[in-house]
């Protein structure tokens, strides 16, 4: 089914107030004035609701809600938040319901729009693109719901000529567009961390606020940042014996785990999707989301803490096979702890943290990375 999105917004942002009308064929015997829209009753079923036209009412009202701030794309994932029961609405296989205020997977919503055929312009003749060109238009293409992240994702860890050289390209061009977020990650991280007091130091040490920020304090920022990781070197082994056993995680591994957690989500949910892929293809895409981190001098500063000096790495050894490790042991802990096919159970917490001397990495690192899967697939 198909829905009209009606808001005042002269264009659609967080926290814009929409309803949706269906999109229904004409009908002679229908009563007059009256609409179908999407709405939540107020024992929280999600239904198309009977409304005369022009009315409203906060049953088939809802506020966009998203992660970042900016204009809403079409194909970027919101959250749709009832005006009337003040829930979110939420799709679980083929229930559609809305039973809390969550905001995670299983509420994050794509709304696509659909041109009428009227507008969409005819096909251009063959072009001879380059690489890069043609990788720019698969991901524009993914994030306008143009074409089918599965596809995508199929076609780019193929076995075709140059099939290699495309999925680099596309991976770095998505790279460079994530990290434009990483002061969101931040920020949150540094929202989540505050003291219940507030007291000065901690609002001094308190990364300033995106929307606050001009686009030269930004890369003021920045390399701080840079400057602050690269100085801070790695924890000395008496460290992070005392942060395993006392059950901490350390800044520099709190910040890290979700900033990772942030880069894993954003490739392998909206840039493409690796259902049903064999193991050869599998594989091939997690080098080149490896390499596309490890070839970013800033974030591999930024992580270099969380890494075990390479004496102590078990597995793999260089920057980009840690990534690597990492990158394969944290999808197979969240197919285990999210996938209802899964009866037994592979990992715990223990487990997967004693994992991280294979991976070549801390045990705080493992541990937040461990708790953001465990809160949301």
């Amino acid at each position: 089914q198909q829905f009209i999105l009606e808001t005042k917004s002269s264009a659609l942002k967080r926290e814009s107030k929409v309803a949706f009308r269906l999109v229904e064929p004409p009908d002679p015997n229908a009563a007059g004035g009256m609409i179908s829209k999407l709405g939540i009753t107020a024992q929280s079923d999600v239904r198309v609701l009977q409304r005369r036209e022009g009315s409203k009412d906060v049953e088939t009202q809802f506020v966009v809600l998203t992660q970042s701030l900016g204009l809403i794309n079409s194909g970027m994932p919101v959250y749709l938040k009832s005006m009337g029961v003040g829930r979110t609405i939420e799709v679980d296989g083929k229930a559609v319901k809305a039973r809390g205020a969550d905001m995670g997977t299983h509420q994050r919503i794509s709304i696509e729009k659909l041109p009428p055929e009227s507008e969409v312009p005819a096909a251009c003749g063959e072009l001879d693109l380059s690489t890069d060109e043609k990788a720019w238009l698969f991901r524009r293409g993914v994030e306008f719901a143009m074409i089918d992240k599965q596809g995508v994702a199929k076609f780019l860890a193929g076995h075709r000529p140059a099939a290699k050289e495309m999925l680099k390209a596309y991976t770095h061009l998505w790279e460079g567009e994530w990290r434009k977020d990483w002061k969101d990650v931040l920020c949150s991280a540094a929202d989540a961390g505050e003291d219940s007091t507030g007291s000065p130091a901690s609002r001094q040490s308190k990364p300033p606020r995106p929307d606050d920020m001009t686009s030269e304090a930004t890369e003021r920022s920045s390399e701080t940042a840079r400057a602050r990781a690269s100085s801070r070197g790695r924890m000395t082994k008496r460290d992070r014996i005392f942060t395993m056993f006392s059950g901490g995680t350390n800044s520099d591994d709190k910040n890290n785990g979700n900033l990772f957690i942030s880069a894993l989500r954003s490739f392998f949910a909206t840039a493409l999707r690796m259902s049903q892929l064999e193991a050869d293809p599998v594989q091939r895409v997690i080098e080149a989301f490896a390499e596309a981190l490890v070839s970013d001098t800033s974030f591999l500063e930024c992580f270099t803490p969380s890494m075990l000096p390479e004496a102590e790495r078990k597995t793999y050894r260089t920057p980009e096979e840690v990534l690597f490790g990492l990158t394969y042991t944290t999808l197979m802990l969240n197919t285990d702890m999210h996938n209802k096919q899964v009866a037994q159970k592979m990992w715990d917490t223990k487990k997967f943290v004693g994992a991280g001397k294979d991976c070549g990495v801390t045990g705080g690192l493992m541990m937040q990375i461990f708790k953001n899967v465990q809160k949301e697939e």
